[in-house]
């Protein structure tokens, strides 16, 4: 079945997610930077910024100063308001967004993302302005792979899987969608586009 919508992951594929710039422009020493981004990855927070449980970046400093106390000071220098800007756009993804717009094709976003950082990142990025219609974690209060978010996806947009590309780079997202009879492509930025033209998108 031909495709006729593009439905983007933001994180890895649009939005550099790492972080890596931020923590090594807070931790100059090497040592410090891998143990508290290590106490800060493996933090039980993720899930709850991505499901509205966290409004803001600042309220999961509590529980992560807890789990390493010693470290409170560089833990809160993490939890600052420059957090919001340490996620920026991966200029190939965006590039392969327009492009594929400039193709006639409606672009619509799923995301697993926090409150605070999605508002400010998509008033801060015109990319944003190319979406159809966007689907964020927060607002649902579920998250991928979570097979429900990608229902409510072909509900809230009146979709027919099979006529849908889900471009992600998470493979766990990339079956659940495939389940419900999405096309998919598993984003490889070096590969991506020919990966598009063997799928006769591009």
């Amino acid at each position: 079945m031909k495709i006729k919508n593009i439905i983007f992951d933001l994180g890895g594929v649009l939005i550099d997610a790492s972080g890596d710039e931020y923590f090594k422009k807070l931790y100059p020493d090497t040592s410090v930077r891998e143990k508290v981004r290590d106490i800060i990855h493996h933090a039980p927070i993720w899930d709850k910024f991505d499901l509205g449980i966290y409004q803001t970046y600042k309220d999961p400093l509590p529980t992560v100063v807890a789990l390493a106390k010693e470290y409170e000071e560089e833990i809160t220098r993490f939890f600052s308001e420059e957090l919001l800007d340490a996620y920026t756009p991966i200029q190939k993804g965006v590039d392969l967004l327009y492009d594929l717009k400039k193709e006639g094709y409606p672009l619509y976003l799923i995301s697993n993302y926090a409150k605070d950082g999605y508002e400010h990142i998509s008033s801060k990025y015109p990319f944003f302005q190319e979406f159809e219609g966007v689907l964020v974690s927060y607002r649902v209060k579920m998250r991928k792979p979570d097979i429900r978010i990608y229902r409510l996806l072909i509900e809230k947009f009146d979709f027919m899987a099979e006529e849908c590309l889900v471009i992600d780079d998470n493979i766990d997202n990339i079956l659940a969608a495939k389940s419900l009879g999405f096309a998919t492509l598993l984003y490889k930025e070096e590969t991506a586009r020919d990966e598009l033209k063997k799928l006769g998108v591009l």
